[in-house]
C-alpha cells in the first residue's frame, strides 16, 4: 500500500505561476524589512544585482 503525499509548500511555490512567486517574494521582503532592517539591507544587495543583470 502506497500513500501519496501532497507536495510541500516550497515545491508548490517553485512550480507555481511567476505572478505568485513575485507576490510571495514581495511579501517576504516586506516582512523581513519590518522585522530586521539590517538583514533586509543585506538581502537587498541581491535585488540590486538582479535588477542590474536585467538591465545589462
Amino acid at each position: 500500500m502506497t500513500t501519496q503525499r501532497s507536495p510541500g509548500l516550497f515545491r508548490r511555490l517553485a512550480h507555481g505561476s511567476l505572478v505568485k512567486q513575485i507576490l510571495v517574494g514581495l511579501v517576504l521582503g516586506i516582512l523581513l524589512a519590518w522585522i530586521s532592517k539590517p538583514a533586509a539591507e543585506a538581502v537587498g544587495l541581491l535585488g540590486t544585482l538582479f535588477v542590474g543583470a536585467l538591465k545589462a
